[in-house]
This record gives structure tokens, sequence and C-alpha cells, in this order.
């Protein structure tokens, strides 16, 4: 809709660690760790600068996370579970930023900065693609995504950072 438009991104993680301990004569622990959730991620953008090959969009909306911490520890006459969700929404502010390079190539970043105190002390998520443009509207993505997100909840403090390689599509409207 001519310098305006909607962007909303989708993400489903889980995280599993187990170890198993024994000290001296004293019985093995086992124990086990597990996170797992979705962030999304839903802004409203303004095209603030546009040439023929590179644009940049400045950004504003709402970020969620879902998530849910699971802790299992044996030991040799006990058993013990927790399990705590938490769901967070929080106002965010970005710039997206695209360069064509060739007809088909390009680099995309993207970056968000949000909570405020909302719901979350703070968040921020970095995004950095080499794109490849299958017709206007269709767009495949490589490359990294780093989120980091701190927050206390009720039962749980979390205060975490993911990140790692992404390949996506993009579906223009």
């Amino acid at each position: 809709y001519g310098r305006f438009g909607v962007l909303g991104d989708l993400t489903y993680f889980s995280i599993k660690a187990d170890k198993d301990l024994t000290i001296g004569r004293l019985p093995a622990i086992s124990g086990k760790v597990e996170t797992a959730g979705t962030k999304a991620l839903l802004v409203a953008y303004y095209r603030a600068y546009e040439t023929e090959k590179s644009s940049i969009d400045v950004m504003a909306g709402v970020h969620y996370l879902g998530a849910d911490l699971d802790v299992d520890v044996v030991g040799a006459n006990h058993e013990i579970s927790r399990s705590v969700d938490e769901a967070l929404w929080d106002p965010v502010i970005g710039v997206r930023a695209k360069t064509r390079l060739t007809e088909h190539i390009g680099l995309m970043g993207l970056a968000t900065y949000g909570g405020f105190g909302v719901s979350s002390d703070s968040l921020y998520e970095l995004h950095g693609y080499v794109t490849y443009s299958f017709t206007p509207k269709i767009t495949a993505e490589l490359g990294y995504r780093y989120y980091s997100a701190d927050w206390s909840g009720d039962r749980i403090s979390y205060d975490a950072a993911l990140g790692g390689p992404v390949l996506g599509v993009t579906f223009g409207f």
C-alpha cells in the first residue's frame, strides 16, 4: 500500500539439555532442562527511503514470546519436576534495510528493540540475510538471526539469547 506495509514473523524453538552427575560414593543424580516456545513479531512499517535498488523501512508493533520451561531432577530416592509457562507481549520499534546487488540477489538486514518494561525489561533481535528473488513477490533468504530477551515473571527469570542460521521464504502481497 504505497509506502506502508505489515510484516509478520513466526518462530518455534526447542532447546534440551540432559546431564548425569556422580560425586564420589553418592548416588547418581540425573537432570533434564527443556525450554520451548513460540515467538512472533507483527509490525507496521513506513518506507522512509527508496531507490530503484534499495529501501529502508522504520517499524513499530508488537512482539510475543510464549515460553515453557521444564526441569526434571532424579536422585536415588527423590524426583523433582517443575514446569513454568509464560506469555509476554511487548511493544517494539525497528528498522529494516534491503538492497539489490543483481537482478535476483540482494542483502537484507533487520533490527528491532523492545520491551521497555511492559512485559520484558528489554529484548532485541538482529537479522542479516542474502536474498534470492524468484519473482517480485517470492524471495528466499539465507542468513543469521540473533535474539536476546531479559524479563522476570512471577515464577521465573529469563535472560537468554538465541542465535543461528536461518533459511526462509518471504511472500509479498
